[in-house]
């Protein structure tokens, strides 16, 4: 499944230290392919993916929107948010005024710039494996980080994935 809407609110700890996912109001299934086709966006402002607010200014400009495929990879891009406020106390892209966070994110992710770099908070200290990670996640959909990347990133040695769920959680 895909969830599209991955922010601190829908991230919930199990009773066992576990991070569960809350709130599937707007999870899609994926196509075979590992694909979905969307017709509205879905998400909230300071999380969403870029692709996906390609699709609302499609919808207002009245382009035709229905073959937009998307991948799951939405929601590293919010995971990457998320990582990014765990540390810097807010998110990289905010503002008083919805429409302008979203055109900082489309600025951010615009095809036609170079590959963007965050900007950290220069009082904010953090590993480069983090810094790194961070970057691979929030960065354009081509550019991002795939599942098995993302496991095998440097900052996540030492996680054995395939029996994540029988171990000790990290001090809560």
């Amino acid at each position: 499944n895909f969830f599209k809407d991955i922010k601190p609110e829908n991230c919930l700890l199990d009773r066992f230290g576990h991070l569960k996912l809350a709130d599937f109001g707007s999870s899609m299934a994926l196509n075979e392919d590992g694909s979905f086709v969307s017709i509205s966006p879905v998400g909230t402002p300071n999380y969403v993916a870029p692709e996906l607010l390609q699709i609302l200014s499609s919808t207002l400009s009245a382009q035709d929107t229905t073959q937009q495929k998307l991948d799951p990879s939405c929601d590293y891009w919010s995971m990457g948010i998320i990582g990014f406020e765990m540390i810097a106390e807010k998110t990289p892209f905010q503002n008083e005024n919805v429409y302008d966070t979203y055109s900082e994110i489309q600025k951010y992710s615009d095809e036609m710039r170079l590959m963007q770099v965050l900007e950290f908070p220069s009082d904010v200290k953090m590993s480069r494996k983090l810094k790194d990670l961070l970057n691979g996640l929030i960065t354009k959909p081509r550019h991002r980080m795939s599942i098995d990347e993302i496991k095998d990133h440097p900052f996540f040695i030492g996680i054995n994935w395939h029996s994540l769920r029988d171990q000790a959680p990290p001090i809560i």
